[in-house]
């Protein structure tokens, strides 16, 4: 219910925004958004009005996305959660587990699949141990802003490329918002030889134009970690967002 009515609220607020019957750059070079029915007008520089209308952007693929969340049953995420600790027991250990019968641990597992909540089994491994010694998180930012057309064009290249060979050591690609930047990309490397090699073919991209880029490095191999990449602890976390 609470969900439901924030969205009906950030619905209305983004749609009293958008209709505005001004939205147009002044002399000033300012954006004004401003209507006499707007609860609120907005004077924004250039250099925010990218940083306002990706917000519209984002706000809209949540609002669109959120309507597809349903509430998950109470044997459903148990499952989700136990599959998280540790995936490879049998339908047969999950449902001692959970004190289910070992048909319905089958038949919710299929359906998870089905829908898409269930996207892929896999295992974390000790990555250093198996030669990969720098993580890295590359923050970029663009020269122009894409519009719909180069943003397709740059989706669809990263979708058929990031799972070929020189774009492998990428684990994640997403657009956001944060410290001036359009996208974060996250990486796992040989060395840091192997990932001045990947940012500079990053920055050959087609489609897009890369202004800028910073990045946060991670070296694997240090002894004193604090939180080493798990998903057993966000399996408690997602059973207590969910209640």
């Amino acid at each position: 219910m609470l969900m439901n009515a924030w969205i009906f609220w950030r619905v209305a607020q983004l749609a009293n925004i958008i209709n505005c019957p001004e939205r147009k750059v002044s002399t000033r070079g300012e954006q004004i958004y401003q209507s006499k029915t707007c609860a609120h007008t907005q004077t924004l520089s250039k250099k925010h009005t990218h940083f306002y209308d990706r917000q519209i952007e984002i706000d809209f693929f949540w609002i669109k996305d959120a309507w597809r969340i349903r509430i998950l049953k109470d044997v459903e995420l148990k499952l989700i959660s136990e599959l998280m600790k540790n995936s490879r027991r049998s339908d047969r250990e999950l449902a001692h587990v959970l004190g289910v019968s070992q048909p319905t641990v089958s038949r919710t597992i299929k359906k998870l699949e089905k829908e898409g909540i269930l996207k892929e089994y896999t295992v974390i491994p000790d990555f250093a141990k198996l030669g990969i010694s720098l993580l890295a998180m590359t923050f970029v930012k663009l020269n122009r802003s894409l519009g719909k057309a180069d943003r397709l064009k740059a989706e669809k290249f990263v979708r058929e490329n990031l799972e070929k060979s020189p774009f492998l050591q990428i684990v994640m690609a997403e657009r956001g918002l944060g410290f001036t930047y359009d996208s974060v990309i996250v990486s796992l490397n040989k060395d840091y030889s192997s990932y001045v090699q990947l940012l500079n073919r990053i920055k050959s991209y087609p489609h897009i134009e890369v202004g800028e880029t910073s990045s946060f490095l991670i070296d694997l191999n240090d002894k004193s970690q604090y939180r080493p990449f798990t998903f057993r602890t966000l399996a408690y976390y997602l059973s207590s967002i969910q209640k």
